[in-house]
């Protein structure tokens, strides 16, 4: 499920986001109860959770996509495109997701996404390479095949 990680991850975050705007905080039985008593708000914080999540999920789904196009044609020698279409969807992402929940745009969070990106994306292309290869060179009988065909 490409993508279901991001979409979780950044649904917790932008919920959590979502109650210190509010200036709720969850961290007692009482206050979360205070929570879940109030479906209207707790509505309102899972729709900024999910309308986040998947517009930035969508994002980084498209700049990894970029990538692995780049790096399956063999073009490793690329990869400095591959890091910056991926800086690109993910300040693409967070403005996006801002702007589909309602959030006004900030410079400072998407500039932070698009570095963010930039540091993960290097290791998110080497690992992709190196699986590409692996992959090439073992297939499913275990034998080693430079040229992808099975022996058996």
């Amino acid at each position: 499920m490409l993508g279901g990680g991001t979409v979780a991850q950044e649904f917790g975050s932008s919920v959590n986001e979502f109650f210190a705007e509010k200036g709720v905080s969850p961290k007692t039985p009482e206050d979360a109860a205070t929570l879940i008593r109030d479906p209207a708000f707790m509505a309102e914080a899972s729709r900024r959770g999910l309308g986040r999540g998947v517009v930035i999920a969508l994002a980084e789904m498209t700049g990894q996509g970029v990538a692995a196009k780049q790096l399956f044609k063999g073009a490793v020698k690329e990869a400095g495109k591959d890091v910056t279409a991926q800086m690109a969807t993910g300040a693409g992402g967070e403005a996006g997701a801002r702007l589909a929940t309602g959030q006004d745009l900030s410079a400072k969070e998407i500039v932070t996404e698009a570095l963010a990106e930039g540091v993960a994306a290097p290791v998110e292309v080497g690992a992709t390479v190196y699986q590409s290869r692996k992959n090439a060179k073992t297939p499913s009988c275990g034998e080693s095949c430079a040229n992808r065909t099975c022996p058996k």
